[in-house]
């Protein structure tokens, strides 16, 4: 995975803008969806995956260190990420994108 999300221990991790982790702060514990995709315009094939379970903000100083630690490109939408949620998935869905 690439961006500003990765999968950690079990579930689906994402850097936060500051103002959007005061959003998952107050949204802790709740059902939320997270969906990543990908479409190659050459071959027309791609993929998308739909994660949903409960998000929970990262708080661990360790824990957000090791997230840094795999997030290995910056976003494309720019902007300094210094929080971190996870998805623990409680339901995965996916397809493959084939265009003849």
């Amino acid at each position: 995975m690439g961006d500003d999300h990765g999968v950690a221990a079990g579930g689906v991790a994402r850097e936060l803008l500051p103002v959007a982790a005061a959003q998952v702060a107050t949204a802790s514990g709740t059902e939320v969806a997270f969906e990543v995709d990908h479409m190659d315009d050459a071959t027309r094939q791609g993929w998308s995956v739909l994660a949903v379970g409960e998000v929970v903000g990262v708080t661990d100083a360790a824990a957000m260190q090791r997230l840094d630690a795999i997030a290995y490109s910056l976003p494309w939408a720019g902007g300094d990420r210094t929080h971190w949620m996870t998805v623990t998935p409680t339901r995965i869905t996916g397809r493959r994108v084939v265009q003849p």
